[in-house]
């Protein structure tokens, strides 16, 4: 909602740089799909990974549409924006409803409050641990 209408907008090339960061995790993903289809043995988990890599190409070609000088008003931004938000919700309704087995049991849970400021609770409660420790040795 922070976009405004000048090209050189922070929050505008932020929202873009997220794209482009999602746009390199879902390669990543279909190169990892590509490579690992050799070894699965299940066709079913193969007809899966081939439809959700259909999907995840959808993703793609509309954020290759995305570039700074092309989303001139903030509206055609957001617009773009909702476009892949709903496909992503397609993509994960895809897994949701396929029987893949769980991937782990570990969660990490992380802030986004916008660049840098994303940190796991892991590195919170390190943190605190080591406050604490220098607040006993000042005492």
């Amino acid at each position: 909602m922070c976009v405004a209408n000048e090209p050189n907008s922070p929050f505008r090339k932020y929202k873009i740089k997220k794209l482009h960061w999602l746009k390199n995790q879902l390669s990543e993903a279909v190169v990892l799909f590509t490579e690992l289809k050799k070894t699965i043995n299940s066709s079913n988990y193969i007809a899966y990974g081939t439809e959700l890599i259909g999907q995840i190409s959808n993703i793609q070609e509309l954020i290759n549409k995305v570039n700074i000088t092309s989303m001139t008003n903030a509206r055609i931004l957001w617009s773009h924006l909702e476009n892949v938000v709903d496909l992503c919700k397609v993509a994960l309704d895809l897994i949701a409803h396929r029987d893949f087995p769980p991937l782990c049991d570990y969660v990490l849970e992380a802030t986004d409050a916008g660049p840098g400021a994303g940190v796991s609770n892991v590195e919170v409660k390190y943190k605190d641990i080591e406050i604490s420790r220098l607040m006993v040795g000042l005492a």
